[in-house]
């Protein structure tokens, strides 16, 4: 539910038709019907991570062209503050800020975002610092 409300399916129509392809094109980049780019294209965004992973890489667009703009924003926004708190902020505000930009990097690397548990796949295909991550909310660590 949460990539539901961050990712826009007008954002993977506007970058399909800046690559001037077609909704066959795409989904035979990735592995789906054409019917399947067409509902994500008008609002049921991609159930797997692996498939919107591969839209990106087959748009040749980064995960973050496909947020709505209210999440960029939210995203920019942590950022800024995560960098001014490096500079002159307190230890408990960059670990705060640490924390919320991590999981960022989780939603960019995995799809899920909060307390959406991974998978074991997801964890092996993700960056180490997302798999101690995940390991620390599953409660391996």
């Amino acid at each position: 539910m949460a990539r539901q409300s961050k990712i826009t399916s007008k954002a993977l129509l506007f970058y399909r038709k800046r690559k001037k392809q077609s909704q066959e094109w795409l989904a035979e980049q990735v592995g789906v019907t054409q019917n399947t780019i067409h509902r994500w294209e008008t609002g049921d965004i991609p159930k797997r991570w692996q498939e919107y992973a591969a839209v990106c890489e087959a748009l040749d667009i980064e995960q973050v062209d496909l947020l709505s703009r209210e999440s960029k924003d939210m995203y920019s926004l942590l950022l800024v503050r995560y960098e001014e708190a490096l500079i002159d902020g307190t230890s408990l505000e960059i670990a705060r800020l640490s924390a919320q930009v991590l999981n960022w990097e989780r939603f960019f690397t995995t799809g899920k975002f909060g307390d959406e548990e991974l998978t074991d796949e997801e964890i092996e295909h993700s960056s180490e610092t997302e798999r101690e991550l995940a390991e620390m909310l599953r409660g391996k660590n």
